[in-house]
C-alpha cells in the first residue's frame, strides 16, 4: 500500500480536528486523544482519503458486501462507491436485525465490516449480521483505541512516532497516547 496516501489522511484528520490530542476529561476517565469521526462528512476530501485507504485494504479480501453500524453510513457509502462493493447499514435503533439491517444481501455474503472507530470497552461486535447471514471476514475501524483487541486502518503507534519526528507534537503527548491506546 502507498503509505503516502495514509500519511495524507493522517495529516488531514488532524489538521480537521478529527483527531484531537490534549488532556481530555469524560466522566471519571481521562483522555490524551480525543476521536471525533462523527464529523469526517463534514470534510469531503479527508472522507475520501479515508475511503482510498480503506478500498485499499479491502482489495485483498474475498468479500461482496459492506455493513456498516449508523454512525459510519457515511465512510460505508465513500467506501462502498469507491469500491463498488454493495452496502448494508444498521439504523441503530437496536432491534431484531432482520428489521435494522438497511440494504440488499442474503445467506452466504462474505462481507467487511466497516467502522469509524473500535472503542476501548468493545470487545466484539456485531449487528446482528449472523442472525441474516451475511459471513464477516474482516473488521476494519478507521481507528482503534484497542489495537490489541482490533487493529486500526490508521496504526496510532506509528502515528505518534511519525509526529514526533516531525516535530508536529511534543514527545511526551505521542507517548501518552501510545500508553493511553497500549493500556
Amino acid at each position: 500500500m502507498d503509505r503516502s496516501i495514509e500519511i495524507r489522511l493522517q495529516a488531514q484528520l488532524i489538521k480537521d480536528g478529527l483527531l484531537q490530542f490534549g488532556h481530555f476529561v469524560d466522566g471519571d476517565q481521562s483522555t490524551p486523544l480525543r476521536v471525533v469521526l462523527e464529523m469526517l462528512p463534514s470534510y469531503p476530501e479527508t472522507l475520501q482519503l479515508a475511503a482510498e485507504v480503506i478500498a485499499t485494504r479491502l482489495a485483498s479480501y474475498a468479500i461482496d458486501r459492506l455493513l456498516v453500524p449508523n454512525d459510519s453510513v457515511a465512510l460505508g457509502t465513500a467506501v462502498s462507491l469507491k469500491t463498488g462493493l454493495p452496502l448494508v447499514y444498521s439504523q441503530g435503533k437496536g432491534k431484531n436485525p432482520r428489521d435494522d439491517l438497511i440494504g440488499a444481501y442474503d445467506i452466504g455474503h462474505p462481507t467487511a465490516v466497516i467502522l469509524h472507530t473500535w472503542e476501548k470497552t468493545r470487545q466484539n461486535f456485531t449487528l446482528g449480521e449472523q442472525q441474516v447471514g451475511l459471513e464477516v471476514k474482516v473488521i476494519l475501524p478507521l481507528v482503534s483505541l484497542a489495537p490489541k483487541v482490533q487493529a486500526g486502518v490508521i496504526d496510532l503507534g506509528e502515528m505518534m512516532e511519525y509526529l514526533i519526528g516531525l516535530g508536529m507534537i511534543p514527545k511526551g503527548q505521542g507517548e501518552a497516547v501510545v500508553k493511553w491506546v497500549s493500556g
